[in-house]
C-alpha cells in the first residue's frame, strides 16, 4: 500500500504560543516541519508528502506540494482543506506538524496496521488527544483534534486503534523541548540547542 502524508502546520509568528517566551515558535515549526518531510519522504511506502498551511513560506525547499490556506482555520480546518483537495481514493496519513521524534519506520508500522477503507487513529501522549488519523481522502469524517479527540475519533465507524509512541509524542509545551532535544529528528535538535545557548548566554551577561 502507498499513501500520501499530510502534515498541517500553522508556522509563522503564532506558532508553537504554549512556548512563548522561551522557545522561539516559528523557528522550532520550522525544524520539526522538516524533520517530519525527511520522515515521510525515506519511507518507501509515501508516494507524496503535502503540506497545508497559511504560511507558505515555512515550506520553502522543502519537496513537499503545498495547500495554501488563506488564513489560520486550526488542524481540522487544514486536514479538511487537504481532504477536499485530494483524489477521494488516495490513502491519507493526516500528522499535526509537531511530532519531532517521527522517523520512517513508524510510518512504515502505521500505514503496514492500516486496513484499507477503514480508519487508524493513533493515541497522543498528553491530553488523551490524537497523534494522526489514516483514513480515505473520501472518507467522510468530522475531525475534531485537540484534547480529549481521540475518544472521539475513535467513535467513528470502524476505527482502530494503533498505538506509536513517536506519533503520539508531540512538541505542545515547554516541558516537551527536553524530550525533543533527546529524541527529536536532527533539525528539531539543532534549532532547540541553538535556542538553549543563546539563553544561556543572555543569563551570561
Amino acid at each position: 500500500m502507498t499513501v500520501d502524508v499530510v502534515i498541517a502546520v500553522r508556522g509563522g509568528a503564532g506558532a508553537k504560543s504554549r512556548c512563548a517566551g522561551l522557545i522561539d515558535g516559528a523557528a522550532l515549526a520550522a525544524a520539526m516541519l522538516r524533520d517530519m518531510v525527511e520522515a515521510a519522504r525515506a519511507c518507501p511506502h509515501v508516494a507524496a508528502v503535502h503540506v497545508v498551511t497559511p504560511t507558505p513560506e515555512i515550506a520553502a525547499g522543502l519537496p513537499v506540494h503545498l495547500i495554501v490556506e488563506p488564513a489560520a482555520a486550526g488542524v481540522n480546518a487544514a486536514f479538511e482543506r487537504a481532504q477536499a483537495a485530494l483524489p477521494p481514493e488516495t490513502t491519507l496519513v493526516l500528522l499535526p506538524g509537531d511530532l519531532p521524534q517521527l522517523r520512517a519506520d513508524d510510518l512504515s508500522a502505521l500505514i503496514a496496521a492500516h486496513e484499507p477503507g477503514g480508519v487508524t487513529v493513533v493515541p497522543s501522549a498528553t491530553d488523551a488527544g490524537t497523534g494522526a488519523i489514516v483514513l480515505t481522502a473520501g472518507h467522510a469524517m468530522r475531525f475534531a483534534f485537540g484534547p480529549g479527540s481521540f475518544a472521539r475519533h475513535m467513535a467513528e465507524p470502524g476505527a482502530r486503534r494503533f498505538d506509536r509512541a513517536a506519533i503520539g509524542e508531540d512538541l505542545d509545551r515547554p516541558e516537551d523541548a527536553a524530550r525533543a532535544l533527546v529524541m527529536g529528528g536532527r533539525h528539531s535538535r539543532a534549532c532547540l540547542s541553538a535556542q538553549i545557548r543563546a539563553g544561556q548566554m543572555q543569563e551570561a551577561t
